[in-house]
């Protein structure tokens, strides 16, 4: 798994913390974005358990209108809850991988990246 994994395969202990430390509101629009766009691709595709209660109604429109139309409601989502970070880093890294890294040439989806991963850089990224 692409986060930071300990050598039990579970988050490093500072990790979760870095991940919350981090200041949702204040991320640019650019990457709040590109955070929605990311678990927008990967809501459509989970198993409906994965998918958080609030978000189920989304996971029926096209990737694009959940990206407009529920990027609050996801960015608060992945803001709230490691568990959906981690069900979306999983989805990406299953169907798309390679895609969502934190050495991504795209600055934005590297930036995304190092958060969903709750990369202790993140702040910085």
């Amino acid at each position: 798994m692409s986060r930071s994994d300990g050598p039990s395969g579970l988050p490093e202990a500072g990790a979760a913390e870095a991940c919350a430390a981090l200041d949702w509101e204040r991320l640019p629009d650019a990457v709040r974005g590109r955070l929605a766009g990311l678990a927008a691709t990967a809501v459509g595709a989970m198993p409906l358990a994965d998918v958080p209660v609030a978000l189920r109604r989304l996971a029926r429109f096209t990737p694009a209108k959940r990206a407009k139309l529920g990027a609050q409601a996801l960015t608060a989502e992945l803001a709230s809850s490691a568990a959906f970070r981690t069900a979306v880093v999983a989805w990406w890294e299953e169907h798309r991988p390679g895609e969502l890294t934190v050495t991504a040439d795209d600055p934005l989806t590297a930036a995304a990246s190092a958060i969903l991963n709750d990369d202790p850089a993140a702040a910085d990224a």
